[in-house]
């Protein structure tokens, strides 16, 4: 008891100074707290679109090299069957007429 007297007070002091602001601090800080959150909440989706886009975007790019590097092979690859073609003609041409 000689212990436990001393303490007893003490310790009713730090609850009240720790449990009396908790009743306050609610009332006070729960608005800015939800802004705070809300703000979280919308810059992490934000994040996640500009991601979601950038991924697009990438995807876009990728599709459209794809597409072009095809669409040069395919030129490249017309224009000396073209070559070709015409010059076996001309070959074929010149030794007929002589």
């Amino acid at each position: 008891m000689l212990i436990a007297e001393p303490l007893f007070p003490n310790i009713i002091g730090i609850w009240t100074i720790i449990i009396a602001p908790i009743d306050v601090v609610p009332a006070v800080f729960i608005p800015i707290v939800v802004i705070i959150v809300v703000i979280v909440v919308i810059v992490m989706i934000v994040v996640v679109v500009i991601i979601v886009i950038a991924v697009v975007v990438m995807i876009v790019v990728i599709v459209a090299v794809v597409i072009a590097t095809a669409v040069i092979i395919v030129v490249v690859v017309v224009v000396v069957v073209v070559v070709v073609v015409v010059t076996i003609t001309i070959v074929i041409v010149v030794l007929v007429c002589t």
